[in-house]
This record gives structure tokens, C-alpha cells and sequence, in this order.
């Protein structure tokens, strides 16, 4: 079983690796996106509680439960998005016997 940190060590060769990697870049480019994938779940997390207790939010009220479903929703359409979109799409695109001729 591969842990977050395999996953981001191997990302990290991927991106850094000269010889055989997808995107080649500079060491200083992927240590800035390691700092940062490593540093955004934190701080949205902690602006999320700053938010909450200077707001004093109330979960019972009308506009809280309109957001909660509005958000709610827009989780399973990005999903779909992706799958639909970004990666079936491809198959399309670039499937051999889709553009063979019979």
C-alpha cells in the first residue's frame, strides 16, 4: 500500500528525472510545487476554522443549508467532469481503431 508520501516522492522523480521524466523541470520548480502542494490542505484548512469561529456560523440556517447543497453538488460534477472530459476523452482521441480504415 502506497502512502501520500511514496506518492509525492515519486511525483517529485517524475518531474525532476532528466533522462527519462515527463516534464523535465528545474530542481528550484519542483521543490516550489512540493512546498506548495505540501502547504495548501494546511492552510485551507486553518482559514476554513478562522472563518467559522469569526462568523459565528450557524449550520441550522437557511442560507448555511442552500450553501452546504450548493457545495455538496458541485463535488460529484467535478468528478464526473473529469471522467467524462479529461480522461475518456482521450481514448477517443487517440484510439488506433477508432481511425483505422475497415
Amino acid at each position: 500500500m502506497r502512502t501520500e508520501t511514496m506518492i509525492l516522492v515519486d511525483e517529485l522523480i517524475v518531474f525532476y528525472d532528466d533522462d527519462d521524466g515527463q516534464a523535465g523541470f528545474s530542481m528550484g520548480t519542483t521543490a516550489y510545487m512540493s512546498f506548495m502542494f505540501s502547504v495548501t490542505t494546511p492552510t485551507g484548512i486553518v482559514l476554513g476554522l478562522m472563518i467559522f469561529y469569526m462568523t459565528g456560523y450557524d449550520d441550522s440556517s437557511p442560507k448555511a443549508l442552500i450553501l452546504e447543497g450548493l457545495l455538496g453538488s458541485l463535488c460529484p460534477g467535478v468528478l464526473i467532469y473529469m471522467g467524462l472530459v479529461d480522461l475518456i476523452a482521450v481514448d477517443f482521441f487517440h484510439n488506433k481503431m477508432m481511425s483505422s480504415k475497415p
